[in-house]
């Protein structure tokens, strides 16, 4: 099995103190999408992008079996990440592992026009650092395809937003997540959880759908009375392999006719 590439590790660690210890920068990865591309582009990174909808499950008292089973969506969330993966003894098995920041927007009916929480809100938007590992099993079809069922763990980091997260109407507050000061109402940050995935690769570019489910209750501390759950998420994603080989060929044919990279 080759050895863990130690440059995520490292980036992950930076990443976490960062998001521990400051404001997000706003980091929306729409807006810098096209700047990573074009980085992993240049450096051989493999680079992946996705959009689906989750479904949060934010309500008073402890849930039921029913409300578990409730897999409405009412988040769209989008990210992009940077992803490696480790072979396992020369097997179609692979140990996958990626870092993902992405931005997540809760939509709901409020009951109530005057105030704003997180159980009387329009909107509930956030930014997330995620990290999934994943063990990769690949179904070789012919000699430059590929089928994959990829389960694993993620854990999931919220960090926050500039601005308000919180908005009803006119109203909107900021529920300070990066802030842990006596008395204030904080989402509890960290999310873990189930992820499976279903791949179909093509030479370098891959195309695929997954799932996650939370594990843990995100509710405020000083709210023990009070859900706040990711039920699920469903996501459809795309990604290159530019730090492949057959990635690195097909980027160094189009550096022939873009300047891309140069």
């Amino acid at each position: 099995m080759k050895k863990i590439n130690w440059k995520y590790i490292a980036l992950l660690s930076v990443l976490f103190f960062f998001a521990n210890n400051a404001q997000a920068q706003e980091p929306d990865p729409i807006k810098t999408g096209k700047g990573l591309f074009e980085e992993a582009f240049k450096k051989g990174w493999n680079i992946k992008g996705a959009i689906g909808y989750q479904s949060f499950l934010i309500k008073e008292g402890s849930p039921s079996f029913s409300d578990k089973l409730d897999l409405t969506p009412n988040t769209l969330a989008y990210y992009i990440a940077f992803t490696t993966e480790d072979q396992w003894m020369e097997s179609n098995t692979y140990l996958t592992y990626e870092i993902q920041i992405g931005k997540r927007t809760y939509s709901a009916t409020p009951l109530r026009t005057d105030e704003v929480s997180f159980l009387n809100c329009s909107s509930f938007a956030y930014y997330f650092l995620s990290v999934p590992f994943q063990l990769s099993f690949h179904k070789p079809l012919g000699a430059n395809a590929y089928w994959a069922f990829s389960p694993g763990v993620y854990f999931d980091l919220i960090i926050g937003n500039q601005d308000n997260e919180l908005e009803n109407g006119t109203l909107s507050t900021n529920v300070n997540t990066l802030s842990y000061n006596e008395g204030e109402v904080n989402i509890r940050p960290l999310d873990i959880g189930i992820d499976i995935n279903l791949e179909l690769g093509v030479r370098a570019a891959y195309f695929g759908v997954s799932y996650r489910t939370g594990l843990k209750n995100l509710a405020p501390e000083n709210a023990p009375n009070m859900t706040i759950q990711n039920n699920g998420m469903l996501m459809g994603y795309v990604g290159y392999r530019f730090g492949s080989a057959i990635g690195k060929a097909d980027a160094d044919k189009v550096k022939q006719f873009v300047p891309i990279g140069r």
